[in-house]
């Protein structure tokens, strides 16, 4: 068994832990990913 359950927690802590996970975490990492392609590309073109 999970030493934490969620059983105790408030709907509305719940709700947030699932859209910090399921929202916020992805779109942080599509634009880090996204910022580090479009920086990569403009230093190609400036070398280029």
């Amino acid at each position: 068994m999970l030493p934490f359950k969620l059983n105790n927690i408030k709907l509305r802590n719940k709700l947030l832990i699932l859209y910090i996970f399921c929202v916020f975490i992805p779109i942080i990492f599509t634009n880090i990913v996204f910022y580090q392609v479009t920086s990569n590309n403009i230093k190609k073109q400036k070398n280029a």
